[in-house]
C-alpha cells in the first residue's frame, strides 16, 4: 500500500478490527484472452468502514494471462502463485458471497468488481461514486478526478501502479463526505416509491368490481 493519508477516522489500533455493516470494495484486473482485452480478476480488498483492511487476497488465474497489466494493476505473475499464498478463484468468490451479505457495499464502477467475481448484491444495498448524480451528474468520473477534486488527494499517480486498497479508502472517503445527503435523498426516493406503489394498489381496487348475477 501507498504512504497516501486518507482521513477515515480510524479505531484505535489496538482494538479487534470489526466487521462493519458498511463495506468498500475495490479489485485489480490481468488481462486474458487474445491482446488481454477480457478481464480476469487478481486481487480482491474489502475494508470497513473506519478504512481498515477486513479481506486482501491475491487470486490464482483460472484462464492463461495474456496481460498482466502491472503498470496499472500492480500485479506481478509471482503475486498469483499459490506458493506466494494466492488462493483459488472459488475461495475468494465464496468467501466475499458470504462476507458482503446483507451489508452495504460502497465502490466505484462496481460492476466490474462483481462481474470479476461472478457475483451479484442487491441494487439497494449498492453505493457507487460514479453513479451518484452528486459527484457525477452527466456522466461517469474516473475515481481519480473525483478524490483529487472532492477530497484534494492524488491517487493513481503517473508512474505508479493502482492499490486497491488505496481505491478502497478513497471510494469510503468520497462515501463519507457525502454520506449523510446520499443517504437522505435515497430514504425520499424510498418514501415515494412507497407512496405510489400504495396509490397504485387503491386504483387495482377500485377497478375491481363484484360480477353481477344475471
Amino acid at each position: 500500500s501507498s504512504k497516501i493519508q486518507f482521513n477515515l477516522n480510524k479505531v484505535d489500533k489496538k482494538k479487534e478490527i470489526k466487521l462493519t455493516n458498511k463495506l468498500a470494495i475495490d479489485c485489480e484486473m490481468c488481462g486474458v484472452g487474445s491482446e488481454g482485452i477480457n478481464s480476469q480478476l487478481a486481487r480482491c480488498s474489502i475494508i470497513n468502514y473506519y478504512g481498515e483492511t477486513i479481506y486482501d487476497v491475491y487470486v490464482q488465474a483460472v484462464l492463461p494471462i495474456t496481460d498482466y497489466r502491472t503498470y496499472v494493476s500492480g500485479i506481478k505473475k509471482s503475486d498469483l502463485l499459490a506458493k506466494n499464498g494466492a488462493i483459488t478463484f472459488k475461495e475468494c468468490q465464496t468467501y466475499v458471497k458470504n462476507l458482503i451479505k446483507g451489508k452495504l457495499l460502497i465502490g466505484h464502477a462496481i460492476k466490474n468488481d462483481l462481474e470479476a467475481l461472478l457475483l451479484t448484491h442487491p441494487t439497494q444495498d449498492i453505493r457507487d461514486t460514479s453513479f451518484y448524480t452528486f459527484l457525477c451528474p452527466y456522466r461517469p468520473i474516473s475515481l481519480k478526478k473525483l478524490v483529487k477534486e472532492h477530497c484534494a488527494i492524488d491517487i493513481q499517480q503517473i508512474g505508479q501502479s493502482h492499490d486497491s486498497i488505496d481505491d478502497a479508502k478513497a471510494v469510503l472517503m468520497l462515501y463519507k463526505k457525502y454520506e449523510y445527503q446520499w443517504e437522505k435523498e435515497i430514504n425520499i426516493r424510498y418514501k415515494k416509491y412507497l407512496l405510489k406503489e400504495k396509490k397504485k394498489k387503491k386504483k387495482k381496487k377500485k377497478k375491481i368490481n363484484p360480477t353481477k348475477r344475471k
